[in-house]
Formats: C-alpha cells, structure tokens, sequence
C-alpha cells in the first residue's frame, strides 16, 4: 500500500495515454507591407506540396510584379523542380539541370534578380530571422494551448487565428510602404 497522494500519482500515470489524433502541416506568406498572411494546411510537407502551395500564391500575385520571397533552407525550396516552376512562373528559361546540379547553385540562380520572382534565403540555422516565424510563433502561443480532436478542427483555428488575429499583431502595417 503507498502513502496517500502517492496511490493516485501512480494510477494517474499508468492510466494516461496519449491519443494522437493527426497532424497537419501549415503553410504561410506573409505580405510584409501589409501584413495579410496567407495560410493554408496541408498532410504533408513534402517536396510536390510545397511547390503546389508556392505556385498557388504566385498565382495570386499581380501578374507582372517583381515577386521577393524570404525562405529558409528547406531541401524543397532549392530543389531543381522548384528552380523549373519558377523559372515557369517568371516566363524564363530554366539552366539545365547540370548547370543547377548542386543546392549551392540553386540557391545561387533563385537569388538572381534577373526574373521575376527573387528568392531570398535566411542564413543556415537562422529560420527565425524570417518574419513569418514571428507568426508562427505567436500563432503556435495562441492556439496551441487547446486540444483538438482533429487535424480539420486544428487547421479551422488556425486559420479563423490568421484572419482574425494578425490584425492584433501587425496594427500599423498600413503605413509600411
């Protein structure tokens, strides 16, 4: 027999069990200017998913616009697919994939200024340099305390935060130009 308070710590941990329930993946782009983030969710992040997500958003743009994204050293955002759609979505010429065979080269081509979408890559190991990590992490402090019992409930909060709430976060971007 143990000591009071210490029977029930002992049922309280043999009883517990961790039910997960999904996982998602979000993606988010954060117009700096204006603050607006848009946001979706996704089962997965692999490679496909990502180029999909970024050709969605290009697809929102402005056509004609030189478009600046700030992105982290993710393999899928300096792969040779992602170099062929933005070179698809620029209108220009693709190098060969011998001329782009390394990721150090990629990143060199996307970095170019001389098409219509630039890329810019944070440092190695600097992610949280990117603004939209700010989001990500004042999102994660806000709607990650609940539980969800699903990834679709978990993706709703998410996004009724992104709509909602950035507004809270980013109050004077209208006077950013």
């Amino acid at each position: 027999m143990l000591p009071d308070g210490q029977e029930a710590q002992k049922r309280w941990l043999t009883e517990f069990e961790y039910a997960r329930n999904g996982t998602i993946d979000v993606f988010a782009f954060l117009h700096i200017s204006t603050g607006n983030v848009h946001m979706s969710c996704q089962n997965d992040h692999k490679k496909k998913t990502s180029i999909a997500e970024f050709c969605a958003h290009v697809g929102e743009q402005p056509v004609g616009v030189q478009l600046d994204y700030v992105m982290d050293n993710l393999a899928s955002h300096c792969s040779y697919d992602f170099c062929v759609e933005v070179a698809r979505l620029s209108n220009v010429a693709c190098p060969p994939e011998n001329k782009l065979s390394n990721p150090q080269l990629r990143r060199e081509w996307l970095e170019k200024d001389d098409k219509r979408i630039v890329l810019h890559f944070t440092p190695f190991h600097g992610s949280w340099l990117n603004p939209v990590e700010i989001f990500f992490r004042i999102m994660g402090q806000m709607c990650l305390k609940d539980s969800y019992d699903s990834p679709s409930h978990l993706c709703a909060a998410l996004l009724e935060f992104g709509e909602t709430d950035r507004k809270l976060l980013f109050p004077d971007t209208a006077k950013i130009r």
